[in-house]
């Protein structure tokens, strides 16, 4: 049972721009989650971050009750996204550009990042100990949580890379700065798999802790449905959950 005291509003009023938390969820809804910082908790290092087995069981579950109106929407590779979650759910990659329907065990072949982009972001990220580089097919991720002072320098470094490749644009999220085709975009994403089924006709709802995630969430509020911020930070989305834990448990009672 859902025990915890995020339904309360009081419990609501230390954060910015102060917002209810989201309704139960019917049968009705499409629902569509980020991975990291929503479903798992941030790590320095990406690669550490799973999901027990119940928690598989949960999506799973959640998929089956909206006859498989649910979707993972994450910036990750697709092919990564699909290894930290279950096969029997839509994985939605790379902000929107990939996509493993519920079943699908073959990863699309993705495109590679542009030479020129990659050489200079290669440059950026070596002259500070503690960032890295991802590459996730044609999107690049320089990530920057374990040396914080280098983020201006970095996310300088990836605007301007970014800014010298056609068709790309530059992006910021938590501790990352990324360059991305310029229709790598979570709302693109969401409004394309409303207008198919099983998605079609239902009331989208988005749910997110990054602002990459924003996109997503006017996308999900133009089509009637709304967005669900995760943490503190200010949003246009018209709802919020603390944390990760609240996502599970609000998740768990929308069974």
């Amino acid at each position: 049972m859902y025990s915890r005291t995020l339904l309360s509003h009081s419990s609501f009023y230390s954060l910015p721009m102060t917002l209810p938390a989201p309704p139960v969820l019917t049968e009705n809804h499409a629902l569509f989650l980020d991975f990291d910082g929503t479903l798992a908790p941030i790590q320095a290092n990406a690669d550490k971050v799973s999901l027990p087995p119940e928690k598989h069981e949960m999506l799973s579950q959640l998929a089956t009750v909206r006859q498989g109106a649910l979707a993972l929407l994450s910036g990750r590779d697709v092919r990564d996204l699909s290894s930290r979650t279950p096969v029997s759910v839509m994985r939605v990659g790379n902000h929107g550009l990939y996509r493993m329907g519920p079943g699908e065990t073959a990863a699309p072949d993705l495109e590679d990042l542009p030479p020129t982009l990659l050489k200079r972001l290669q440059t950026a990220v070596a002259q500070h100990e503690g960032s890295y580089l991802e590459v996730k097919g044609p999107v690049a991720t320089v990530h920057y949580r374990e040396c914080p002072d280098a983020g201006p320098v970095l996310i300088d470094a990836v605007q301007s890379a970014a800014a010298l490749v056609k068709g790309y644009q530059f992006k910021v999220g938590n501790h990352v700065a990324e360059a991305l085709p310029v229709h790598a975009n979570k709302g693109a994403a969401l409004e394309q798999l409303m207008g198919t089924a099983p998605f079609k006709g239902r009331v989208p709802v988005m749910v997110g802790d990054d602002t990459t995630d924003e996109d997503g969430f006017l996308a999900a509020q133009r089509l009637g449905g709304f967005g669900v911020k995760v943490g503190r930070a200010d949003t246009v989305a018209r709802k919020r959950l603390q944390d990760v834990a609240d996502v599970w448990a609000w998740l768990e009672q929308s069974l």
